[in-house]
């Protein structure tokens, strides 16, 4: 069976970039920062996914993309948005027959409210979040032959939740770690992303 890995290629050719210029930015001589780090965030990551339903038509994963903006209000309290895209995630609708193989890609947005861990390294910064997702659901399915034989799409939206730790490289720039889970109806879905994130907007 012949997979597109054009969608795949890009996502993840895109948050490396985006990482990429972010360290580039953590190199930038200290003299040029003045220290005060923003309540803005800006960041890319590489994203590791794990789809599952619930009658073991998919157990797969892949690998992805994901971008994402958030606001610090306080030490306490925050908020995020991103944007994900996952890999192809294999399956089959009957596994005891030829042919029913499928691809699934998902992509769309997420917003959470993000809690901070009151710990006193302020080098090191421990997070909760939670919020709401809203995802384009893409299916592929393949014959014995494999040539496709049937394309849909269609939106889930539901509940995340999720929890992650950044860690200062300089001021301004930090390396993070998120793991997040997302309530499929059927099933699950989780994320774990490897990335950085540039903080700007003036003094905090």
């Amino acid at each position: 069976m012949v997979r597109p890995f054009a969608d795949l290629g890009s996502a993840v050719a895109g948050s490396m970039a985006g990482a990429a210029l972010l360290l580039a930015l953590a190199a930038a001589p200290a003299a040029a920062d003045d220290g005060a780090a923003g309540p803005w965030n800006f960041g890319a990551a590489i994203v590791f996914n794990k789809y599952t339903l619930d009658d073991d038509s998919i157990d797969d994963d892949g690998v992805g993309g994901r971008v994402n903006l958030g606001y610090r209000a306080n030490k306490w309290v925050g908020i995020e948005g991103s944007w994900l895209r996952t890999g192809d995630l294999e399956g089959d609708l009957q596994p005891d027959d030829p042919g029913g193989e499928f691809d699934i890609q998902l992509g769309g947005f997420t917003a959470s409210a993000v809690a901070y861990a009151p710990i006193p390294n302020d080098d090191i910064t421990f997070y909760g979040k939670a919020g709401m997702y809203r995802l384009d659901q893409q299916l592929e399915v393949f014959g014995s032959d494999g040539a496709q034989t049937e394309s849909s799409s269609r939106i889930i939206t539901g509940l995340t939740l999720g929890a992650g730790m950044r860690v200062n490289l300089t001021p301004r720039v930090d390396i993070r770690v998120d793991g997040d889970w997302f309530d499929i109806d059927g099933g699950d879905y989780w994320t774990l992303s490897l990335g950085a994130d540039y903080r700007f907007g003036g003094r905090k």
